[in-house]
């Protein structure tokens, strides 16, 4: 589980758009959602992850990147 402050500007944020680390180092989106919390799901257990967040506001303009948090799944977390 995935949370953050939300973020404003002049237009008004629409949504945020959640980005995972791939193993060859580049980022991929996760998923998106208009709240300040994600669920993360499909994780393999034991596995390290890095996270980071984008604001979205209604004129499709994006915020600069969050602070990227790395995660370690625990041992036996199944898939979810």
């Amino acid at each position: 589980q995935l949370s953050w402050s939300a973020s404003t500007d002049a237009v008004g944020v629409t949504g945020y758009s959640v980005f995972f680390r791939l193993g060859n180092g580049s980022f991929s989106l996760l998923g998106a959602t208009t709240g300040t919390s994600f669920t993360a799901t499909n994780l393999v257990s034991n596995s390290a992850y890095q996270f980071y967040v984008v604001a979205r506001d209604a004129a499709g303009n994006v915020s600069a990147e969050s602070n990227t948090v790395s995660v370690t799944t625990p041992p036996g977390a199944g898939t979810d």
